[in-house]
């Protein structure tokens, strides 16, 4: 094997991507939808058929241009809760019995003909759809940053974020798209990092400690704080940022059955989640002053949960999702009282692939995508199989809408993030193999019905 086919190789192993399969020139997977008021089936495209137009056709250098300004936390006090900012006002409730989602567009392809695609971050920038991901445009793998129209039509810039690679954490906030990385190969660090909406360096990477080579990032709006969680010596370690400077460290003991840790910002605090003990916990932390109160006990869970560990925040809630025992599970808990509720909502048998999930406060509801197929792992079953299905939830884990299925007919679905903003979601899926020729992002708009 060449080294090209060597880094490949260890990059689809390390997202948790099988290989082996024997593919070759494999479709791009089907694009479905649910019935109702929703488009009619279309198809994601095959490689063979030629890309969009309107995407780019090289992965060539990319100038993204002096850094855009940061912007402004809100005004914060000690202890505010999300519900006490002046945002707030504006929050409203939807009606349950109304038919709220999904009309579907056209799904695009993100990654050039020359570049590859893997576990994908996104959120809106202010400017349009913003894109993390470790990608190969035939050197080296490396961070990418992409830009997506409003209307995901088409793909505005491609292009490296010099010295990241795996996407292990993100936070859009302030106008920076935090981002913690780890390198190809596992290693006991990783890398702390922010880039602007056109995917500028906003300062020089931060390396730290950390077991396993995971990580995350929240955003602590009081006293204007990153907040990046990493697991060293034992212990949970959460360092507190202003810029690319780490200012403030505080350590959680708990166990840990898992690699995966992962940290919410909640105006004045953070929360950290993980899995130890085969239960699932919570742990308060202001960053500046240290932990808050005794850890949260979520529920029972598996130590495999971790992978496809993944969070949000709706409102004052944290919101947690993962896989267990072949079903997709949403855990809402507010740090603040210390309250928390738990639903399957929908079924969940690729167990190592992470549930993207949204809050979308104005509304008071969830958006989670979910990977699908047989399982027991992403690629597992050698046939068309998998993909990506879509879930409209109120703000207790009930269905409003769904499962509608983004894509399907996938032989590997390497994950998927969802963001929202206005009254659409969109859902960025991988399509895995071990295969350069299949390896690539997809997009899709989802349309609902809340801001009209």
């Amino acid at each position: 094997m060449t080294s090209r086919g060597t880094i490949l190789a260890a990059s689809l192993f390390l997202g948790g991507c099988y290989l082996g399969h024997g593919l070759t020139d494999l479709d791009a997977g089907r694009a479905t939808t649910d019935a109702g008021w929703m488009s009619p089936r279309v198809d994601a495209g095959r490689r063979d058929t030629g890309r969009p137009d309107s995407g780019p056709t090289d992965a060539g250098p990319f100038d993204a241009g002096e850094l855009l300004p940061a912007e402004d936390d809100p005004e914060v006090n000690p202890g505010d809760r999300p519900s006490d900012l002046p945002t707030a006002e504006e929050w409203t409730d939807v009606d349950p019995m109304a038919d709220l989602c999904c009309a579907v567009d056209e799904p695009i392809e993100v990654t050039p003909r020359s570049a590859q695609g893997s576990q994908p971050a996104v959120a809106w920038s202010g400017r349009g759809w913003s894109l993390l991901f470790q990608s190969d445009p035939g050197s080296a793998f490396r961070l990418h940053h992409a830009t997506v129209d409003p209307e995901v039509q088409r793909v505005e810039s491609f292009g490296e974020v010099r010295g990241g690679t795996w996407v292990q954490g993100h936070e859009w906030a302030v106008g920076r798209h935090a981002v913690v990385t780890s390198p190809i190969f596992r290693s006991e660090n990783v890398r702390f990092g922010a880039v602007d909406a056109r995917g500028t360096l906003a300062w020089s990477w931060t390396e730290l400690p950390a077991e396993d080579g995971h990580g995350d990032v929240a955003r602590q709006a009081l006293g204007g704080l990153w907040a990046v969680i990493t697991r060293e010596g034992g212990r949970h370690m959460l360092r507190g940022f202003r810029d690319g400077s780490a200012t403030i460290v505080h350590s959680v003991d708990a166990p840990l059955d898992g690699a995966h840790l992962r940290v919410e910002g909640m105006a004045s605090r953070v929360a950290a989640v993980w899995v130890g003990d085969r239960r699932l916990w919570m742990q308060s932390v202001v960053m500046g002053e240290g932990p808050l109160d005794d850890r949260m006990d979520l529920g029972e869970t598996s130590p495999s949960t971790d992978s496809s560990l993944r969070t949000g925040r709706l409102r004052d809630s944290v919101l947690v999702t993962h896989v267990s025992r072949d079903l997709a599970w949403l855990t809402t808990a507010n740090p603040f009282d210390g309250s928390h509720t738990r639903v399957a909502f929908g079924p969940g048998r690729v167990g190592d692939r992470p549930i993207g999930v949204v809050g979308v406060d104005k509304h008071g509801v969830i958006g989670a995508c979910v990977p699908t197929g047989p399982g027991p792992h992403g690629g597992a079953s050698g046939r068309a199989a998998e993909g990506v299905a879509f879930y409209l939830l109120a703000a207790d884990g009930d269905r409003l809408a769904g499962p509608i299925q983004v894509v399907d007919e996938l032989f590997n679905i390497g994950g998927c993030a969802v963001a929202f903003h206005v009254d659409s979601f969109i859902v960025v899926w991988w399509r895995a193999s071990g295969t350069r020729e299949y390896n690539s992002l997809w997009a899709r708009r989802l349309h609902t019905q809340l801001d009209r």
